[in-house]
């Protein structure tokens, strides 16, 4: 989820404003988790199983061709295959379109917590930066 669209509702970025200013290591943790090194492990570790699931699905297709192959059943063989470039295909896609859009979010993060923080330092109460940051949101 982006955080820009979590902490516009309810108030929330007044509370992470709060946060920010009076328990700091509380909001490092929420920093981490969104869009510090927390998240790009999270999604190293995405990243990670889905080669691990197309090797898996290769796995299978190879001792399942080659006891085909020893049993002369060629058109087991064209199937399997077939059906291993079908889902190499379509996991290729959808991982190509996953990665487009999770590494976006994490982008999207880290560019909301750099100018939340430039905000937050700039504002000397919470009114102040309840005015500002709805200007900033506003202007987007």
């Amino acid at each position: 989820m982006k955080a820009v669209e979590f902490f516009t509702q309810a108030n929330g970025a007044q509370r992470l404003y709060l946060t920010y200013h009076q328990n700091p290591m509380n909001y490092q943790k929420i920093k981490e988790q969104i869009a510090g090194e927390d998240a790009k492990t999270r999604w190293e570790s995405n990243q990670r199983s889905r080669w691990f699931f197309l090797g898996g699905v290769t796995a299978i297709a190879l001792p399942s061709s080659m006891f085909s192959i020893s049993a002369g059943n060629w058109s087991s063989v064209v199937a399997i295959w077939t059906i291993w470039a079908g889902v190499m295909v379509i996991l290729g896609a959808v991982s190509w379109w996953s990665y487009r859009l999770s590494y976006r979010v994490l982008l999207d993060n880290e560019a909301f917590f750099s100018q939340f923080e430039r905000v937050a330092n700039a504002a000397a109460s919470v009114d102040e930066f309840r005015q500002t940051w709805g200007n900033v949101a506003t202007s987007k």
